[in-house]
């Protein structure tokens, strides 16, 4: 009788075994699949960076274009004036010359 109390006290103790390692089991289902559904949202996170740094490099490159060309212009700006009195003096030396044209045909029209 003693030795039946026994192996019923060994079965309960093992069916409780049992159902605490069942129990931890889908504990542990539970908290991989979290860790697996984290780490997928890292992943998309990552990627949506990624995309990110892919954007603000174009947008530098674009931007360091315009100040090229924003440079270029102001190098022609600076340049102007100075073209500007080249073409007055160019107007200048182009107008004595039609002058001196004109008083040479008066000269050889009198003639």
């Amino acid at each position: 009788h003693k030795l039946v109390s026994q192996v019923e006290d060994a079965k309960r103790q093992s069916t409780s075994d049992q159902t605490k390692l069942s129990s931890k089991d889908s504990e542990l289902r539970q908290m991989n699949q979290a860790l697996l559904e984290a780490k997928a949202e890292i992943d998309r996170h990552k990627m949506a960076a990624e995309k990110c740094n892919q954007e603000i490099a174009s947008l530098k490159e674009a931007l360091e274009a315009k100040q090229r060309e924003l440079q270029a212009a102001a190098a022609d700006q600076e340049l102007l004036p100075g073209l500007r009195a080249e073409l007055e003096t160019a107007h200048a030396e182009a107008s004595a010359q039609s002058k001196k044209l004109q008083d040479m045909r008066r000269t050889l029209g009198d003639a």
